[in-house]
Order: structure tokens, then sequence, then C-alpha cells
């Protein structure tokens, strides 16, 4: 999928340790309702090494037009008789609560397709639909292992079940830590090091940080915190990358566009969007 060259900046402006944001004063206003891939904000971040499989972005930032993501082939057909058939696993349990996924599909695919892996909890339950067709427009071969109201400790449990079905593949994309620091008790550092040690140092890892409205709910912890404590350790594990969705969030709501929640932690249409927008810039 090729975004808008506005789209693909505010997009790609918002990931650690791969490229700096744009200016706020070098963008266009934004009003009220307008789609998040229309106007973007933040401020510079710094630039870290970048992932071996992308090209670094020089400072200062590049323009939109040089961060238009380029054309992918389309995904290729599942089901063909020479890659196989798709793998649904056997062992995902029923959902009896309403919180789960759809059993995750393995799509049979080329030897040689760009396979990603991600696994979250409610956040990409939500987006899910949008986050397979988008990364499948754009060349990906996407699996998704979600479950609502779930932290790391499970998302461990994913990945070795990935690896057990030999479909752990070289890039990963997380979205936990919400429930982490709310309710099961679970630090982002320990949340870190559990998650990292479980996936090793020779994949990708796009960790997407936290946001929500902290006044919402009695017991949410300032975000401020555990997503310092996420960008720290990419000094720690230089595979693993942060996706900084609180900046892309707050700059684009700061400039008037309809990013918001829809019970303060779950994400509106506009928002959810942004989200499914930045993975794409982040995985290039």
């Amino acid at each position: 999928m090729v975004m808008t060259p506005l789209a693909a900046a505010v997009a790609a402006g918002f990931v650690w340790g791969m490229v700096t944001a744009p200016s706020l004063s070098v963008l266009p206003a934004a009003s009220a309702g307008t789609a998040p891939a229309q106007s973007a904000v933040a401020t510079p971040v710094t630039v870290e090494p970048t992932p071996a499989r992308l090209e670094p972005v020089a400072s200062p930032a590049a323009s939109p037009e040089a961060l238009v993501a380029e054309d992918r082939p389309a995904a290729p057909t599942t089901g063909n008789e020479d890659w196989g058939d798709d793998y649904v696993d056997e062992e995902w349990p029923t959902d009896e609560k309403g919180d789960g996924c759809d059993a995750p599909v393995w799509p049979a695919a080329a030897p040689d397709a760009d396979r990603v892996l991600l696994i979250g909890d409610s956040l990409f339950r939500n987006s899910r639909a949008s986050l397979e067709e988008s990364l499948a427009a754009d060349g990906w071969v996407p699996t998704v292992r979600c479950w609502g109201a779930k932290g790391t400790d499970w998302g461990v449990g994913q990945v070795e079940r990935a690896r057990e079905l030999q479909q752990l593949p070289q890039t990963v994309v997380l979205s936990f830590g919400t429930n982490d620091i709310w309710w099961l008790g679970i630090s982002m550092e320990d949340a870190v090091d559990q998650m990292m040690a479980s996936l090793g140092s020779e994949r990708e890892v796009y960790w997407i940080n936290l946001w929500y409205d902290q006044t919402a709910y009695e017991d949410l912890p300032d975000p401020s915190a555990p997503n310092a404590i996420l960008k720290a350790k990419t000094a720690e594990y230089p595979n693993l990358h942060i996706i900084d969705f609180a900046s892309a969030f707050e700059g684009l709501a700061s400039a008037g566009v309809d990013v918001a929640w829809t019970d303060g932690v779950h994400l509106n249409e506009t928002a959810n969007q942004l989200h499914t927008d930045l993975i794409l810039a982040a995985l290039g």
C-alpha cells in the first residue's frame, strides 16, 4: 500500500531509532474530523541505529515525498498448491468472555515472502481486520495473535507457541503494556525483559508505546513513565524499536484531528487507523 506523502511523513516520524519526526511548523493546519493520514505533528526525536533491513533516513528530516512507502508486490495468494495450505492454530482457545480474537492464521506463502507476526491485546483485536488488509496490500504476509485484557506474560506464551509451530518470523510487532502496569502488576521493565528474552536477538522487534486517558479509570498510571522505560530499553536491546504512538496521537489531537478513545483506553476509528499507519511506516 502506498500512503500519501503526508501520511507517510506522519507515520514515519514516530518510530524511535529510525527517523526524525517532521516539525509542526512545516505542516498544514488540520481541522477536526480530518483523517490521520492528512496531518502530523511531533517534536524531533533522536536518530539511533536502524535495523539492517531498513534504509536509514538522514537528519534533518527527509521531505514527505521521500518518505512515501515504496510499491511492494501484492501479497501472494494463499492456498496455492505450490505453497501448501494456510495453517490455523488448533490449540487456540474458545472465546467465552468476548475478549478474544479469531484463531490466528499462518497464511500459505512463497518461501521468501516477507512475513510479520503481530502479538497484542485488545488494541490489536479492535484493529485486526485493518492491520491484516493494510499489511497484505503493502506486500507483507501477516499473522495476528491477539486477545483482550492480556499482558506480556501471555504474549511470551504466544511467542513460544509460534516457535513450536515454526511460525516465528524475522519481524515481530508488539502491543502490550497497558494491562501489565494497570492491573496485572508487571512493571514495564520486567515486561520488556521477559519478552525480549523470549524473542532473542536474531529478529527485529517493534513495540508500540502506550497512550490512554489517565482519568478514565481510577487506577491508570501515568503512561509517560513506562514509555520512558521502553525507550531506554532500546539501548539494552539493539533489535528493539519503539513506535511512538503516544507522540503521534498527541500531535494530531493538538492539531485538531479527531483522534480519541471510545472509553479512555480503546481507540476510535481515526486513532485505530493511525495505529495501523504507524506500523506500516515502521516496517517500511
